[in-house]
C-alpha cells in the first residue's frame, strides 16, 4: 500500500484534486483525496514557521468556536436527521437503467443505517461535506439542500459516522479530532469493521464478489476475491453513541409516503425499525419487544407531470402532477397493511404579465 505524509499532499496538490472524476475502482485515488482534505483542514504545525503558526492558531480558535456553535444549535429534533438523509439521497445522481431509485433506512439499537443506489461519491461531494455553509449543489440544479450542513445533523446521535461509496470509504471521527471531526475525514481501512454484521448484505451490493473489503489492491478498490468494487450506491453507518440510549428514529417518524410523490428522484423508501421496546411494569411477558422489526415501505408507482388548458392569451393555464403511491406496512401486531393513494394536483400556470386569482386543486383518493 502506498503511503504519503500530509506535507507531501499539501505541497503536491491544490484544489484541482477535488475536481477530478473517479471511477468506482480507484480506491487509491479516493484515499489520496481524503488525505488532501486532512492536510487542508489540519495542516502540519511542526512544518510551520512562527508567523504561520500564530496565524493558524488564531484561525483555529475561530473554526473551533464556529463548529461548537454548529454542534449545539444546528438541529434540536433528532427526527430531522431522517429528513436530511432523505433529502440528500433525493439530490443524488442515479443511473438511468430502469432500476427503482431507492433508499433503505434502518434504525437498530447499535446503529442507524442508510443505503441508496446512487452513482456514488465524487471528490467534489466529499469536499462539500467537509465545509460549513458550502455545497456541491449548484443554485440552479433543482436540488433541495444547498447549505452544506444537513449531513452534520447525524452527530446528534453518532460520534463517528461512516460513509462507504466506492472509491471512497471514510469516517468523520469526533473522538479522535474533537469538533474538527465534523470537517476532517479519515480513511477507513476495512469497511467491514464499522458495519454491523446484519448489514453486510448491503456492503456486498458495493463489493458484490467478495467479503466487502476495499483493501485488496494499491490501485483499485477490490474485494478479497480480487474483483473491482463495481457496485453502485452509498452506505451510511451511524453507530449509536452511548448518550442516546435505545433511540428509535423510525418509530417516531411521521412519514405517510405522500412526500415521495414530490421528490425528484427517489421512487422507493423502506423504513425498518429493529429496536425492541423497553419492557414496562404493566407489559405482559409475551408483549415485550412485540413491535420490534416493523417495516414500512413507501413506493411511488408512477409520477407524471402534465400540462393542459389554454388561457385567453394562448398560454398554458395549468400544470399538474399525477402519482400512485403504495404503502406497505408489516409489524408484529399488524402483519400486513396495504394502502394505495392516487394523487392528482393541478397548479395554475399564468404568464407573469397578467394578474389572476391563483388557486390549487388537490384530489387525493385512498384505497
Amino acid at each position: 500500500m502506498s503511503s504519503w505524509s500530509s506535507n507531501d499532499i499539501s505541497a503536491s496538490v491544490g484544489l484541482d484534486i477535488f475536481k477530478v472524476v473517479l471511477s468506482r475502482g480507484q480506491a487509491a485515488e479516493g484515499r489520496r483525496v481524503v488525505a488532501a482534505l486532512q492536510a487542508l483542514k489540519l495542516p502540519d504545525e511542526v512544518a510551520m514557521g512562527p508567523r504561520e503558526l500564530a496565524c493558524w492558531h488564531e484561525n483555529k480558535k475561530t473554526i473551533v468556536n464556529s463548529l461548537k456553535t454548529l454542534s449545539s444549535q444546528i438541529y434540536s429534533a433528532t427526527t430531522r436527521i431522517l429528513y436530511e438523509i432523505i433529502q440528500n439521497a433525493d439530490d443524488c445522481s442515479f443511473d438511468d437503467d430502469g432500476v427503482p431509485r431507492e433508499l433503505y433506512l434502518e434504525c437498530s439499537e447499535d446503529a442507524l443505517v442508510a443505503f441508496h443506489n446512487e452513482r456514488g461519491f465524487q471528490p467534489k461531494d466529499l469536499y462539500a461535506m467537509c465545509q460549513v455553509g458550502e455545497s456541491s449543489k449548484a443554485p440552479v440544479s433543482g436540488k433541495i439542500g444547498r447549505k452544506g450542513i444537513g449531513f452534520k445533523s447525524v452527530f446528534q446521535i453518532c460520534d463517528r459516522p461512516v460513509v462507504i461509496s466506492p472509491p471512497f470509504q471514510f469516517c468523520f471521527d469526533t473522538v479522535k479530532h474533537d469538533v474538527f471531526g465534523y470537517i476532517v475525514p479519515s480513511w477507513v481501512d476495512d469497511p467491514r469493521d464499522p458495519v454491523p454484521l446484519r448489514h453486510h448484505a448491503l456492503l456486498r451490493r458495493l463489493f458484490p464478489l467478495g467479503n466487502g473489503s476495499g483493501n485488496g489492491d494499491a490501485t483499485t478498490s477490490t474485494t478479497a476475491a480480487g474483483a473491482p468494487a463495481t457496485g453502485t450506491g452509498t452506505l451510511l453507518v451511524c453507530p449509536m453513541a452511548p448518550r442516546v440510549g435505545r433511540l428509535d428514529l423510525i418509530r417516531g417518524l411521521s412519514f405517510d409516503g405522500l412526500a415521495l410523490a414530490f421528490l425528484k428522484n427517489l421512487e422507493k423508501i423502506t423504513f425498518v425499525s429493529s429496536v425492541a421496546r423497553a419492557p414496562s411494569a404493566r407489559a405482559r411477558p409475551e408483549m415485550v419487544g412485540e413491535e420490534s422489526g416493523s417495516t414500512r415501505e413507501c413506493c411511488v408507482e408512477r409520477t407524471a407531470v402534465f400540462e393542459h388548458g389554454e388561457s385567453e392569451h394562448g398560454e398554458l393555464e395549468a400544470v399538474g402532477l399525477g402519482a400512485v403511491l403504495k404503502v406497505h406496512q408489516n409489524t408484529h401486531r399488524h402483519r400486513h397493511t396495504h394502502t394505495h393513494t392516487h394523487i392528482h394536483i393541478q397548479v395554475p400556470k399564468y404568464p407573469s404579465t397578467h394578474t389572476h386569482s391563483h388557486h390549487t386543486s388537490y384530489m387525493i383518493h385512498h384505497t
